[in-house]
């Protein structure tokens, strides 16, 4: 997020969306629409207050800062038997505007949200936009049909400064303010000047409750009674003083699409015509130094439903040759059904996740063979996972859990970020935490018999119906896992070798009593 001053007569719109909180969420679960929606948070010193209301709730009496006791009672009452509570996410909240901003680019190339601590409004830059939507009405007739389309309502205003957008989209109907002349605000409250609360509790007891009012007083005087605040918001309503937007910057999007002339039903023309669009697609990313871990191909089929091929690469750095073959691949396990009938109209590609390509730095002495094995490595990994699927080629991620069995994760090969290996160095008079963990963890543990001596400790076990003398048994290794996971996990593990030199991982559940047998070294 970078910001951008504005300066002078620079035509600025705000997109105002007015109880955001609750549109996001009626966004996102429709069927609340209709609802009588309530929003609660947590007050450090009120405790649970109504966060925010949907227009309906508001007519029944819910109000924000009102006890959600309050509220509830009156649900209970049966005077509104109807209320729906929800949790409010004021980060959640945030996000999603971001998101939005993001979205609303394609009608300015400058967008960022307001400044305020839980912001509710887009601010976005005109400037260069009235000859392609013919005209100011056109821009804003056109944002409010996308908005209305995706569910939203919002007020939009455009003004010559960011204060003055901001002053009519929130505090009046008017959409455009003139070109020229301020008297449009005079008969806005003094609130529209996004002053704190105290100023303009104070400025109101003194009977000045609009902008126009405020006009009267001498500006030199405005400082020294009211604070430096005041003054500053006025001059940023004129425009004759400069306000940062905080722009959103779009992600990059990396992709290329053709629609054909003539639809194409022979496959190896469709694979020259993917590969061209890939190709084209890799040299954008190689400009900046990036290399593509995913590919989205999209082939649209007349009058059927279009195909959609994931290519996962374990490495960004690939031949062309060997994408060639991948892409190959991949289109001969696509069903693209009768090709006469349903021929390809369209087709795009779009490097869904890459990375960095780092740069390699030569050794003296380097061998060709290092670069070769690692290269057929990484064909190897990618055609494995074109036959098995990605979800079958996997590589272990350990995780921080006192749990065996939820202490590592399998995640794709392909398609995803691998972490850079940690730098951390143990003690090289430590023993590896990996000696003391078994190589092959069983799927499910198995159900032992076991035989104590006098010291508690196992001295034999019984296997699937055999039974095997322990001649050494090191533990026990207490594991237990936390509170806030149920059911909770509590045993003892022992690092046991048989007189036939099998050394096993075996633990007792503390709850049951009973032995299992967990992993075999």
């Amino acid at each position: 997020m970078s910001g951008s001053a504005v300066h002078g007569q620079h035509r600025m719109a705000c997109i105002f969306f007015p109880l955001w909180p609750i549109q996001r969420l009626v966004v996102a679960e429709p069927q609340l629409r209709q609802r009588r929606l309530v929003l609660h948070h947590q007050d450090s010193r009120r405790g649970q207050l109504v966060y925010a209301a949907s227009p309906m709730a508001l007519q029944c009496g819910i109000s924000p800062g009102m006890p959600l006791t309050e509220a509830r009672s009156l649900a209970r009452s049966g005077r509104q038997p109807d209320l729906t509570f929800r949790q409010a996410d004021p980060d959640l909240d945030h996000q999603q505007l971001r998101e939005l901003a993001v979205t609303l680019h394609q009608f300015s190339p400058l967008i960022g949200l307001e400044q305020t601590d839980i912001p509710s409004a887009l601010l976005l830059s005109f400037k260069g936009l009235s000859r392609l939507f013919h005209g100011e009405s056109g821009w804003i007739e056109a944002v409010q049909k996308w908005l209305k389309a995706h569910g939203y309502h919002a007020r939009i205003a455009l003004a010559n400064s960011i204060g003055a957008a901001i002053a009519l989209a929130r505090f009046s109907d008017i959409t455009s303010a003139p070109q020229f002349g301020n008297q449009v605000f005079d008969s806005l409250p003094v609130s529209a000047l996004r002053i704190e609360p105290t100023t303009c509790d104070t400025l109101l007891a003194l009977g000045i409750s609009a902008i126009g009012q405020l006009r009267l007083l001498p500006r030199a005087s405005l400082a020294s009674r009211f604070g430096s605040q005041l003054a500053k918001r006025l001059d940023q309503l004129d425009g004759t003083a400069a306000e940062t937007i905080c722009s959103v910057k779009p992600p990059d999007n990396f992709s290329a699409s053709m629609p054909l002339e003539y639809p194409v039903t022979d496959r190896q023309v469709l694979c020259e015509l993917v590969q061209c669009l890939v190709s084209r697609t890799a040299s954008m990313l190689a400009l900046r130094g990036q290399g593509a871990l995913r590919w989205e191909i999209v082939l649209t089929r007349l009058e059927a439903p279009h195909i959609s091929i994931e290519v996962c690469l374990f490495s960004p750095n690939i031949e062309e040759a060997h994408l060639r073959q991948l892409i190959e691949m991949h289109l001969d396990q696509v069903r693209i059904g009768d090709a006469e009938k349903y021929p390809i109209t369209s087709i795009s590609v779009k490097a869904a996740e890459y990375v960095r390509v780092a740069d390699r730095q030569l050794e003296l002495f380097e061998s060709e063979d290092d670069t070769v094995e690692s290269a057929c490595v990484s064909m190897l990994v990618n055609r494995l996972a074109v036959r098995l699927g990605a979800a079958q080629v996997v590589r272990p991620r350990v995780l921080a859990d006192p749990q065996p069995e939820r202490s590592v994760k399998f995640l794709p090969l392909t398609g995803t970020r691998v972490p850079k290996r940690s730098q951390r160095r143990t003690s090289p008079t430590a023993i590896p935490r990996s000696l003391e963990r078994p190589l092959r963890l069983l799927n499910r543990h198995v159900a032992i018999h076991v035989e104590l001596d006098v010291a508690e400790k196992p001295c034999a076990a019984g296997i699937s119906g055999e039974r095997h003398c322990i001649a050494l048994a090191v533990g026990p290794e207490r594991i237990e896992s936390g509170w806030w996971r149920a059911p909770i996990v509590r045993r003892d593990y022992w690092r046991v070798e048989t007189s036939d030199a099998r050394r096993l991982w075996i633990f007792r559940d503390l709850k049951s009593g009973k032995w299992f047998l967990h992993g075999v070294f």
